[in-house]
């Protein structure tokens, strides 16, 4: 399998496609992650909003444009009790876990809420030595607690005390919006945060867009909103602003609610209640029967309960406006808030307050030129901060960032940290089989990597190499000398093995720096690799020639024997958990990248002019650099040299 090429399995227990009427978020990414050659295992289960309904038996198994979707028959509903939905969750948990054993994946994904889900996440880290994304769609437990489902003091400590476990194992962390990122970075001081939003199907709403208005709403100005009837929605606010409607005025005028939920027989009574007969429940609905009506209508109302948590949530009801051109009028305090005053896409009023409501709608009712105004700037944010396809791309380079996260780069991170605080120069460490003559072909590799940190005056450099190298500054010789290639094979091996324990040692032994291993000789190479991750210091794998295979086609072993696959195997190790791996040719680049799928490979080309060459130079600036790369917020920051 090709190094780019990831195998992902996402566990969400709500997936559901456009044939339903529940969120896309998960098949939208998956599928466009399918389409660029990666393969994706969705375990999911049944949800009465979505379009997988519950069926006989356990479980079910089929594609869904190329995801490869696992159905668990455990139906969920937010119609339940709360005991019954914990129970479910708890269910979906026993029956899912099989899959974290059974299946062959690079990266498990676990979306949250429930928070339950990063269990999954948790045993994938721990015991299948998998990375672990831990997705964060909604804020639990804290949004349970505020809303008052979640009561009982011991439940809410094992809660906070689980959410913590998630954010402190996981990989990489995925929030929906910038105020969840905030919330989690204020309450834990995790850094590996990044936000992807949900997003804009523009691809899906655009056919709708010049097609004409529904025939039972011709001539009527339509007010939408389309989402749950959920305690967390608190609808009934737009049925005390729908009351307050001038219909002598407005006698065109009809709000639509579109979806289900538990509150929804209360809005349906106080609709009757107070005869308001410009109110029209369509229940749930496909998302294809949903466009037509959002896309000629006036505004969307996106509004939740007025409490502090879901001023971050990120709500498909929003994105979907925004995708068919649409203004919104909402209620949170928060982000969106700050981002409709930014872009002008709608109108931000008071949780609570319908008279607020209704007056921004009818802004919208009454001022054309406004509504044209607010609805071209959410197209634009539609098809640009928005985008499905830049937030799927997103959310998979921060994946595959993450995927090819070692333990050496963040040991590089913490190093340089800890340095930079200090006021400490860095210490650097090569490890290379001849510093001298400086016509070896070692030398003329490494010395003018030397020479550039030097002069630059911040590093302080030790060199281990042969003893015949011995009187120059900053050089340490050997005990043991560097392996003859004119030798037998198994005395060469045995020369390898003993300078290779010798420089383990060393390097086990000295202070905390980042190491230079220059390879081959292979044997020592690799030795001198595992003192660096005994002791936890960060490596960079400097390859020139393509060990085993170079003892295979010398006819030293044989390609298939069990020697060559241990060699292989260490080989590839070496490659993944190095800082970066560095090699001289094109060719060798691909092999690396092939055997090692997690190994960071750059192409540095040996000396030119004394000075080091670098193809891939910064084209802003017209310079060549030397990079050791180190991490943060899981995108390559470095530390750069300028030669």
């Amino acid at each position: 399998m090709h190094s780019e090429k990831l195998r992902i399995i996402y566990f969400y227990q709500y997936f559901g496609t456009t044939k339903g009427g529940w969120s896309t978020r998960v098949y939208e990414m998956c599928r466009r992650w399918v389409d660029e050659g990666h393969e994706v295992t969705v375990i999911t289960s049944p949800y009465d909003k979505s379009d997988i309904e519950a069926f006989k038996g356990w479980r079910q198994h089929f594609a869904i444009d190329g995801i490869d979707v696992i159905v668990l028959n455990v139906p969920q509903s937010n119609k339940d009790s709360t005991l019954k939905r914990i129970f479910r969750f708890l269910q979906y948990i026993v029956l899912a876990v099989y899959y974290v054993f059974r299946l062959r994946y690079d990266v498990a994904v676990a979306s949250s809420g429930p928070i339950t889900v990063g269990f999954l996440g948790l045993v994938a880290k721990k015991i299948r030595r998998k990375k672990f994304v831990f997705e964060v769609r909604d804020m639990w437990p804290e949004g349970s607690v505020q809303l008052g489902v979640l009561k009982n003091k011991l439940l809410i400590k094992l809660s906070y005390w689980f959410e913590h476990l998630c954010y402190k194992n996981a990989h990489l962390i995925v929030a929906c919006s910038e105020g969840m990122k905030a919330d989690i970075y204020n309450r834990f001081h995790y850094k590996n945060i990044v936000v992807v939003p949900n997003a804009c199907d523009t691809q899906f709403f655009a056919p709708f867009a010049n097609a004409p208005m529904p025939a039972a709403y011709r001539g009527k100005k339509l007010v939408v909103y389309a989402g749950s009837l959920g305690v967390m929605d608190h609808c009934m606010q737009i049925m005390e602003a729908a009351r307050l409607l001038d219909t002598k005025k407005h006698p065109d005028v009809m709000f639509l609610i579109i979806g289900d939920g538990i509150e929804r027989s209360m809005m349906e009574a106080y609709k009757q209640e107070h005869q308001l007969h410009h109110v029209e429940f369509l229940g749930l609905i496909p998302k294809t029967q949903v466009a037509p009506l959002l896309t000629h209508a006036v505004c969307s109302i996106v509004c939740f309960k007025n409490v502090p948590v879901l001023n971050t949530v990120s709500p498909n009801k929003m994105f979907d406006a925004f995708a068919a051109g649409v203004p919104i009028v909402q209620t949170t305090q928060g982000w969106i808030k700050d981002m409709l005053a930014e872009h002008h896409a709608g109108i931000t009023v008071r949780p609570d307050e319908p008279a607020d409501m209704m007056a921004a709608i009818e802004v919208y009712l009454s001022d054309d030129n406004r509504r044209s105004v607010d609805a071209s700037n959410a197209r634009a944010l539609a098809t640009g901060v928005f985008s499905r396809d830049k937030c799927a791309d997103d959310m998979l380079q921060a994946i595959k960032e993450a995927y090819k996260l070692s333990w050496a780069k963040k040991a590089a991170k913490r190093l340089g940290e800890e340095q930079q605080r200090k006021g400490l120069q860095q210490r650097i460490k090569f490890v290379v089989d001849w510093y001298t003559p400086s016509s070896h072909a070692t030398s003329l590799r490494m010395r003018p990597w030397v020479d550039a940190l030097q002069q630059s005056g911040k590093f302080i450099i030790t060199v281990h190499t042969d003893k015949g190298s011995k009187g120059q500054a900053g050089v340490l010789p050997n005990f043991f000398s560097t392996p003859d290639n004119r030798t037998k094979p198994y005395v060469r091996f045995v020369q390898e093995v003993l300078l290779g324990t010798e420089l383990f040692i060393k390097v086990l032994f000295a202070p905390r720096q980042v190491v230079v291993i220059s390879s081959p000789p292979f044997i020592v190479s690799c030795l001198v690799a595992l003192g660096c991750f005994v002791s936890r210091k960060p490596y960079v794998f400097d390859v020139r020639d393509i060990y085993p295979l170079v003892y295979a086609n010398s006819g030293f072993i044989s390609r298939n024997g069990l020697v060559f696959k241990l060699l292989f195997r260490i080989s590839k190790y070496c490659y993944n958990n190095s800082l970066f791996t560095s090699t001289v040719t094109p060719l060798l680049v691909g092999y690396i990248q092939n055997t090692g799928k997690k190994a960071d490979v750059q192409l540095i080309k040996n000396g030119f002019n004394g000075k080091l060459f670098i193809p891939t130079a910064d084209k802003k600036k017209n310079s060549r650099w030397l990079s050791m790369a180190t991490l943060d917020n899981f995108r390559i920051q470095s530390y750069w040299w300028k030669l």
